[in-house]
């Protein structure tokens, strides 16, 4: 049972920027658009003509970005700082959405960037996740940051 506050947060694009270095690399190595406008992940992929890539395409392009080109990612401005304060008075997890194969990249990722906490790797709703890790650690409260709506709605319903 832990004394301290803990702190449950996402990696892409709260610590570290994802979404433009994916779009680039989209465009300059494959020749896909990356239409931020649309807010939504999977309509915003379109090919040459403007057709909108298939999701089980959208899925290999995002999994070739994450194996080959996550030392495209920079530092979102003051994450590092924000969690060395944080983890003064708070313990740490980075739950982020990568397979399992992916934790090593990840770990080795952060670390380069100074950010050295536990990670966990998950797919799907991160709510259950965040049930379990409260269950076990029972800290005396839980601060849960994500950039999706649809993480805080898995938590709001699981945790």
């Amino acid at each position: 049972m832990s004394k301290r506050p803990l702190l449950i947060t996402d990696c892409d694009e709260v610590l570290l920027h994802m979404v433009g270095h994916f779009a680039e690399w989209l465009e300059a190595e494959h020749k896909v658009r990356f239409a931020f406008e649309t807010g939504r992940f999977q309509d915003a992929m379109t090919d040459a003509g403007g057709k909108p890539l298939p999701m089980d395409q959208t899925w290999l392009l995002l999994d070739g970005f994450f194996r080959g080109e996550m030392h495209r990612q920079t530092l979102v401005p003051g994450a590092v700082e924000a969690l060395g304060r944080i983890g003064e008075v708070a313990d740490i997890v980075i739950l982020t959405n990568l397979g399992d194969e992916a934790h090593p990249w990840r770990v080795e990722q952060l670390a380069g960037h100074g950010i050295r906490h536990d990670v966990i790797c998950n797919s799907g709703g991160k709510g259950s996740v965040v049930r379990d890790l409260v269950k076990m650690d029972k800290p005396p409260s839980t601060v849960f940051v994500d950039d999706l709506a649809m993480h805080h709605a898995s938590v709001a319903k699981h945790a």
